[in-house]
């Protein structure tokens, strides 16, 4: 919860109404001139990280290294390992939006016959309790046709470092020892990096690739809007959770 608390104040908008916030306080205090720097600064940041070109940047430094791949480059493997992320408070059934795109992939991938076992992982992460989300995926995938011999659930974890902790255990109980993981392109480098602790051989699977997108055309790739936001947020959540992880060892 304190990461998530942590990332939480290092989102552009968290940031911005902080530093406008701080520059009235300062204005109202007689310290006019850095109250005025201090609320143009976060207008400015506020600004630019609403704009497509720096979300699409921002985004890049993750997804970089994880483009979308045919899945006929993908060395077959014991297991596909999809990651939660889906289910939205409130809701029962997985939101299909960007974040959907992963149980689409571990489909693709399993239908391929690149792996003969799907481990879907991930726990119920709202507080006022509900379906655990690899329970709501598996639930999904069945319903595509997905036999549910075929279906390992770990539905203990919280996290990422849980997700592949846990995932592990279920891995080596099962004596399966290679995997695809599949997660959005932006979260890959963490989450690859915690799977890899455990020491088993897993590889990326990556999908919801955004970075790649193109850009409005001139002058509205310099307009903010909401979308770019959330994609900035989204990045920078990513790299303070990376940040975090690194410290503790976990990745």
């Amino acid at each position: 919860m304190s990461d998530k608390l942590l990332a939480l104040f290092a989102y552009p908008l968290s940031l911005a109404l902080l530093g406008i916030i701080l520059a009235w306080l300062l204005v109202l205090g007689k310290w006019k001139k850095p109250g005025l720097f201090i609320g143009l600064a976060a207008t400015v940041w506020l600004w630019v990280a609403s704009t497509p070109v720096f979300s699409r940047w921002a985004l890049s430094t993750l997804e970089s290294e994880y483009p979308a791949e045919s899945i006929t480059s993908y060395k077959p493997a014991d297991v596909v390992i999809v990651l939660g992320g889906v289910l939205r408070p409130g809701d029962p059934y997985p939101d299909l939006g960007e974040a959907a795109d992963r149980i689409v992939h571990a489909y693709r991938i399993h239908r391929a016959g690149l792996a003969s076992k799907i481990l879907i992982s991930g726990g119920n992460v709202f507080p006022n309790g509900g379906v655990a989300e690899a329970e709501a995926i598996a639930d999904l995938l069945a319903g595509f046709g997905i036999e549910r011999s075929a279906l390992l659930i770990e539905s203990g974890s919280r996290n990422t470092f849980e997700n592949a902790r846990e995932s592990a255990k279920i891995l080596r109980q099962q004596g399966l020892k290679s995997a695809l993981l599949v997660t959005s392109s932006f979260h890959m480098p963490r989450a690859l990096a915690v799977f890899r602790r455990t020491g088993l051989t897993v590889n990326s699977a990556a999908t919801d690739v955004r970075s790649g997108h193109e850009l409005p055309r001139f002058p509205l790739f310099f307009l903010p809007n909401a979308g770019s936001l959330e994609d900035t947020s989204d990045a920078i959540k990513e790299w303070v959770g990376l940040v975090i992880y690194r410290w503790r060892g976990w990745a």
